[in-house]
């Protein structure tokens, strides 16, 4: 496994050849991967460190909060993407 010097970026070659890259916020959080340079998963984050929101493909999963902060559900939402 590779860092980048301000430790935000990972690169893992697997032996079967494949590429895992990882991308961090600036709490080390995961924002974004990608397998051979297709992204697999992106996580937006609140300030207060609550996850916002997690896309895979065409997919996006939106967790609700209650006022202590506990999730109370998740809200899926299918994306459609136009050809241009």
């Amino acid at each position: 496994m590779t860092f980048s010097t301000d430790g935000k970026e990972r690169r893992l070659e697997l032996p079967e050849g494949a590429l895992v890259q990882s991308e961090l916020d600036e709490v080390r959080r995961l924002v974004n991967l990608k397998m051979n340079g297709e992204e697999v998963v992106q996580q937006s984050w609140y300030a207060n460190g609550s996850l916002k929101s997690l896309s895979n493909g065409n997919t996006v999963m939106q967790p609700e909060y209650n006022k202590y902060g506990e999730p109370t559900r998740i809200i899926n939402r299918i994306i459609e993407f136009q050809k241009r």
